[in-house]
């Protein structure tokens, strides 16, 4: 398994290589024309085709299985919640997120060197050093207006026993302050491939079932984030058979 390993993990350094060195050049440039300029977009969609490239190219490794595609939103920017099982979650985004997402995510992959650059080029959210009041008074509602959906994943952490964990409020504040539809999605077998036990890679199915949008004004306004955080927490529950 650790010789399996070193292996698969120099195909991505290779592949990774290769990726910068041909793909990116010519993919942020085209995306730097469509999103006139802007920098942090461009990144955005550049993470967003590196996340689907390292993923397709690690067939039959991983195999994914993805239902309820059509309940993905077109043209309007949406907050998409997700379980948390695995520190490769984040990789699996491309297929359940629009191309141009901001993520939410703690501090540490922050720090980590390559990854942490490219992240913070994209503008991803440090939520452990984000005050969420101010975040939706300037820089979420310019995000917002320039069309960038949220990607969080609401339990802060990653289970360590598959359960899922009770849900923060982040993503349902700014949902609610920007009326924004919430896409619940439920994600399995990342547990499997990237275990917290061992931290080794293993062959998995990934299981991704997109639910319905839920819009905030179906509830009433009073704690009106809190009454639709429980709705999509107990959707998720419900989906994953808790």
């Amino acid at each position: 398994m650790y010789f399996h390993n070193i292996l698969y993990l120099s195909y991505l350094m290779v592949a990774t290589f290769f990726y910068y060195l041909l793909a990116f050049p010519i993919i942020i440039s085209a995306s730097m024309v469509f999103y006139k300029g802007r920098l942090d977009d461009a990144m955005r969609f550049s993470n967003h085709m590196y996340g689907s490239f390292l993923v397709r190219i690690s067939w039959p490794l991983i195999r994914i299985k993805c239902v309820g595609r059509e309940n993905m939103l077109d043209n309007t920017p949406y907050v998409v919640v997700v379980n948390h099982r695995s520190t490769a979650d984040i990789f699996f985004g491309p297929f359940f997120t629009p191309r141009n997402t901001a993520v939410f995510v703690r501090s540490w992959p922050f720090k980590l060197w390559f990854v942490g650059w490219f992240m913070r080029q994209a503008g991803y959210i440090d939520i452990e050093k984000t005050d969420l009041s101010l975040f939706c008074e300037g820089e979420g509602r310019n995000l917002y207006k320039r069309g960038v959906s949220f990607l969080f994943f609401p339990e802060g952490h990653r289970s360590r026993d598959v359960k899922l964990l009770p849900f923060c409020s982040g993503a349902f504040i700014a949902a609610v302050e920007f009326n924004m539809p919430v896409v619940p999605v439920c994600m399995t077998g990342t547990e499997k491939f990237l275990s917290m036990n061992d931290h080794l890679v293993r062959p998995a199915v990934i299981d991704i079932d997109i639910l319905p949008a839920v819009h905030p004004s179906s509830f009433p306004e009073e704690r009106r984030a809190v009454k639709l955080k429980k709705h999509v927490e107990s959707l998720i529950r419900e989906c994953l058979n808790e």
